[in-house]
């Protein structure tokens, strides 16, 4: 159920009753890569923290395979990005979008 929608410059910020019946506030703003480009990237707080947590897990990962000489080991690298992908599936209730695991790994 929409409340409303708030448009300031290039910020969107909508107010939405989630399942529960709590008024759910999120702040949208687009992400210009190009001209002809343009990425929305949902900003609410848990998931802002929940991203930047898969991001320094996956850096430290990494780090981990370069120091034990496997990091060009392709398999070792999907598994952290597969990894990374169930845990945003349990938090958020649904599969990372192609932007999202692209902010996220590259």
């Amino acid at each position: 159920m929409n409340m409303g929608n708030i448009i300031t410059g290039l910020t969107n910020i909508t107010k939405f009753k989630d399942c529960s019946g709590q008024t759910v506030e999120l702040q949208i703003n687009p992400i210009v890569e190009e001209p002809s480009n343009k990425v929305f990237m949902i900003e609410r707080e848990p998931y802002k923290e929940l991203m930047e947590k898969l991001e320094n897990e996956g850096m430290d990962k990494v780090a981990d395979l370069a120091k034990n000489g496997k990091l060009f080991d392709i398999n070792c690298l999907m598994d952290i990005m597969k990894e990374g992908a169930e845990e945003f599936k349990k938090k958020e209730g649904r599969n990372m979008s192609y932007a999202e695991m692209r902010a996220l790994y590259g």
